[in-house]
């Protein structure tokens, strides 16, 4: 199984805890941040293969971290995006800053397993 850091921005407490779980469940290394500039130094400081965004980050800060972040790691992340329940999923939208999914709270733990093992390219609810 490959191993991948992963990087939590997270907007507050109220999920993380469950998302990093999961992460730590499936075999990764989570590492949490709570804001644009600790996502970045973190980014930075462990190369990670995959960034997950709260979806209390609005897209137009998503788009420009987005933009950033491979250049930071000198590579390309991953990018998920993770929105509240019943939020409308605009997929076409979501996906044009470079993330390559869309998960909706709860996340489904199966879900997220295949998609840090694997990286398909795909836009799920």
């Amino acid at each position: 199984m490959k191993t991948r850091s992963v990087v939590l921005l997270e907007r507050g407490h109220d999920h993380t805890e469950s998302l990093l779980l999961q992460v730590k469940m499936a075999g990764h290394q989570p590492h949490v941040c709570f804001s644009a500039d600790d996502c970045v130094k973190t980014v930075e400081r462990v190369k990670p293969g995959v960034v997950s965004f709260n979806a209390g980050w609005p897209l137009d800060r998503v788009y420009e971290l987005g933009q950033r972040l491979p250049q930071l790691s000198h590579r390309v992340p991953l990018l998920l995006r993770v929105t509240q329940p019943g939020d409308v999923i605009d997929c076409e939208f979501s996906l044009q800053p470079g993330i390559r999914f869309h998960l909706s709270k709860p996340v489904n733990s199966s879900i997220l397993h295949r998609i840090l093992q694997n990286g398909s390219d795909r836009c799920l609810a």
